[in-house]
């Protein structure tokens, strides 16, 4: 044996002579060096260190009545040892436990409450009905989920020891359990129904307790006023940036091109058409400011290359078009020139008779006068054409595929009749009639006005023989001669030249049989 183990051994065999008895160094067994337990044990000992000083000062039995007691039996429960994975959230004020994070806890909680404040309430005599210990066990709840909120590991805490509570509050009489109600802690006016009535089985909501159902509504209104206000601050930013769009169109992109469109009818037109043919033309809808807006940067408007793609293309193809298989402006604008050219070597070929040409093609006559005799894509490309030829270009297109495709106009003439028209909303006294698109202008009204149209004047020559004729003049049909119709003679038939019989023909009958006609043709002479 060592020096140090004799040294142990006699300090104990001193011990065991000085008190008499055997005295061992306290060993615990289960002892670890993790410090929940180390917390564990000093929290132990700090509670039987209180609890033998209270009780030794303070008897429940003698100071309090029955009512109280049954409050005091129910929170010195829910502060015992065996309920320390709920309750030691609670034990201490916020102060106490954690000082910096009380100064932010002031500004939510008017009224703070815990625990070991309600015991030395009732140690001092300061609860006077067993409502006013509930009252602030509510209370503490209430301050937990206001200030952690419901989804907290604390919050989550509390709503397990409240379902203790409200276990144990539902055990005792009908006298005092009517008077740990909701309506009796919160001061509402508790109102007594007459009758007997049964005894609950259990007064724990289903889902979780009024205190966090009350808390979840003001979280989920405090999301609706959140969302509210970002959908009016996203609205705003919308209706910033549009007005920010309007004015550098403007003032930039149009650069005075926007009353020239103004009184250009073949825009409208060039709707309509699209309009009523964006499902076999598979487009999709195109709106009238983003027409006008294509034939400004036609290089850069992806609505432009849809429409000509699918103009360009044969109607099988236009099924298969999804978005990704819109043609670039190259593609499209050297198809358009290539047609062009088609239609100005036939206008060539027809001695520049524009009525032949035109009839075969099914477009206007005016397209020839706007682009001249010869090709204008030949020398220059389409986006630097002026604003009047673009539009004439891509009306002119259109007209093509109407005239050409019979499918086109049988879906037109399917669709309704007053889709297909324009809507007149009134003449003013100069003639003038003021129409409307409504399939196609959306929000962005647009009301044209058109001219009162000016009919030729016809001029009547004076008549020569009006000066001999009697007036009235009275127009009477001349009369009609009567011809003498001649009796019509009978035509006498001739008379029918004898029959000679022979003697082996057998007499003639209406209905021979077919032996006797046999029979006479095998004996007629050859």
């Amino acid at each position: 044996m060592d020096t140090s183990e004799s040294d142990i051994a006699g300090a104990v065999q001193k011990d065991f002579h000085h008190n008499g008895v055997n005295q061992l160094p306290k060993v615990d067994n289960l002892s670890t060096n993790d410090p929940e337990d180390q917390d564990s044990n000093e929290f132990s000992n700090d509670v039987e260190d209180e609890t033998e000083s209270l009780t030794s000062t303070f008897d429940p039995v003698i100071e309090l009545n029955e009512e109280l007691q049954a409050g005091y039996k129910i929170l010195t429960d829910l502060m015992a040892y065996a309920m320390k994975h709920v309750n030691w959230p609670f034990m201490e004020s916020v102060e106490t436990t954690d000082p910096t994070l009380f100064e932010t806890y002031k500004l939510k909680i008017a009224k703070p409450m815990w625990l070991k404040l309600m015991k030395e309430k009732f140690e001092t005599h300061q609860y006077s009905s067993i409502t006013d210990f509930v009252s602030d066990f509510r209370l503490m709840l209430e301050n937990c989920y206001h200030f952690n909120g419901p989804d907290h590991l604390i919050s989550k805490r509390a709503v397990k020891l409240e379902m203790m509570l409200e276990q144990k509050l539902a055990l005792l009489s009908r006298e005092i359990r009517e008077k740990t109600s909701i309506a009796a802690t919160s001061g509402e006016r508790h109102t007594d129904h007459g009758g007997l009535r049964r005894r609950p089985k259990s007064l724990v909501p289903h889902n979780s307790s009024l205190l966090m159902t009350q808390l979840r509504e003001e979280q989920i209104q405090r999301k609706k006023d959140r969302r509210r206000k970002m959908i009016l601050d996203r609205r705003a930013e919308r209706e910033a940036l549009a007005q920010e769009i309007h004015e550098w169109e403007e003032t930039v992109l149009f650069r005075g091109k926007k009353e020239h469109m103004k009184a250009m009818w073949e825009i409208p037109q060039i709707g309509l058409f699209l309009v009523l043919l964006q499902e076999p033309l598979n487009i999709g809808e195109v709106m009238h400011f983003e027409l006008e807006r294509s034939f400004v940067m036609p290089r850069e408007s992806t609505t432009l290359a849809r429409i000509m793609t699918s103009l360009l293309s044969t109607p099988f193809q236009r099924v298969k078009f999804d978005k990704k298989s819109v043609m670039p402006y190259k593609v499209w604008e050297s198809k358009l020139r290539y047609k062009l050219q088609v239609w100005f070597k036939m206008y060539a070929d027809a001695g520049y008779v524009k009525e032949k040409v035109c009839l075969k093609l099914g477009i206007d006559e005016q397209f020839f006068d706007v682009m001249g005799a010869k090709n204008p894509l030949e020398k220059r490309k389409y986006h630097e054409l002026s604003l009047y030829r673009k539009v004439w270009i891509l009306k002119s297109l259109c007209d093509y595929c109407l005239h050409m495709q019979e499918s086109l106009r049988d879906l037109i003439e399917l669709q309704p009749f007053e889709d297909q028209r324009e809507l007149v909303l009134g003449t003013d006294a100069s003639g003038q009639r003021y129409i409307h698109f409504p399939q196609f202008c959306g929000a962005d009204v647009r009301v044209y006005r058109q001219a009162a149209i000016k009919y030729p004047k016809i001029e009547i020559k004076p008549d020569p023989f009006d000066s001999k004729r009697k007036f009235p003049f009275v127009y009477k049909p001349p009369p009609v001669k009567k011809k003498k119709l001649s009796p019509i003679k009978k035509k006498s038939s001739p008379v029918p030249s004898p029959v000679k019989i022979s003697p082996l023909d057998s007499p003639q009958r209406t209905r021979p049989s077919r032996l006797r006609q046999a029979n006479s043709i095998i004996m007629t002479p050859s």
